[in-house]
């Protein structure tokens, strides 16, 4: 992490003030919430463990959100994107890359406060599209990658609320697991896409329900989808760990939404690297 970067920290935690800070001053000064809000980010930051007074910001279910509202939306205003990747207020999400570097692993996230999967804000006309957000922004997993990915190599997954860790709402972004892209390189049962259809995947031990939806059915409100259509998701709609697949072969270029009600991980649809 760059020492500017601490300012960006610092000046919105009221830390200092912008016009005085120098970059070693913004590292010497970088503690309490700020440093616990940074290490969420960066593990490796070299923040005094004693300067973090509270373990709230590290394991605190409500951090993603305070990083999100306290850091990343205020520096966009100002023309920074940092910690976050993006802040698209327009649409409503914000991009923000998880700490863990040995993963490709970005998430996408509402710049509003939507707890989970079963926030009724979800349902609404006005919701953010965040699974179009994360299509449109699957370059970024290219770039970290560094190498050409094709269209069936992305998938977003997001977490239900008994597997996730933070109560923001957020979809994971990165590489389609690797046995499940050979999976639907040989099934074709996600065809016709009018249907869901019950798949059972050995490597996720768990009944997935599943539909197709074609190369532009990411304009629809997915969530609402789900609960509108598939069977026993409104009963259960706390319970749902949601992926999306990119598939693409000679006869068929879209998606397929696989629906969870058991206690899967979003992370089991997801590759660590691509």
């Amino acid at each position: 992490m760059r020492r500017f970067d601490y300012l960006i920290f610092a000046l919105f935690l009221g830390l200092l003030s912008f016009a005085s800070l120098e970059a070693q001053a913004v590292e010497n000064s970088l503690t309490g919430k700020a440093c616990s809000l940074a290490k969420i980010l960066d593990p490796h930051l070299p923040c005094d463990k004693a300067a973090i007074t509270s373990p709230e910001t590290i394991t605190d279910r409500e951090a993603l959100w305070s990083v999100i509202h306290t850091i990343c939306i205020p520096a966009a205003a100002i023309g920074f994107n940092y910690p976050c990747l993006r802040v698209d207020n327009k649409d409503g999400y914000v991009v923000i890359r998880t700490p863990d570097k040995e993963k490709i692993d970005f998430l996408i996230a509402p710049t509003r406060k939507m707890a989970g999967v079963e926030s009724p804000d979800l349902l609404k006309g006005d919701a953010p599209n965040l699974w179009a957000a994360g299509w449109k922004e699957r370059a970024l997993v290219a770039e970290v990658a560094r190498k050409k990915l094709s269209w069936n190599d992305y998938a977003l997954a997001v977490n239900s609320r008994q597997t996730r860790s933070q109560d923001q709402l957020h979809i994971h972004l990165g590489c389609v697991d690797r046995n499940l892209k050979r999976y639907f390189a040989v099934h074709k049962e996600y065809r016709p896409a009018n249907n869901w259809v019950i798949i059972r995947l050995s490597n996720i031990n768990s009944d997935l329900l599943m539909k197709a939806l074609p190369a532009d059915g990411l304009s629809q409100n997915l969530f609402a989808k789900i609960s509108s259509e598939a069977p026993w998701a409104r009963l259960f709609i706390d319970k749902q760990t949601v992926a999306l697949i990119a598939i693409e072969d000679k006869s068929f270029k879209g998606f397929v939404l696989l629906v969870s009600l058991d206690r899967v991980s979003a992370e089991s649809f997801l590759a660590k690297s691509c």
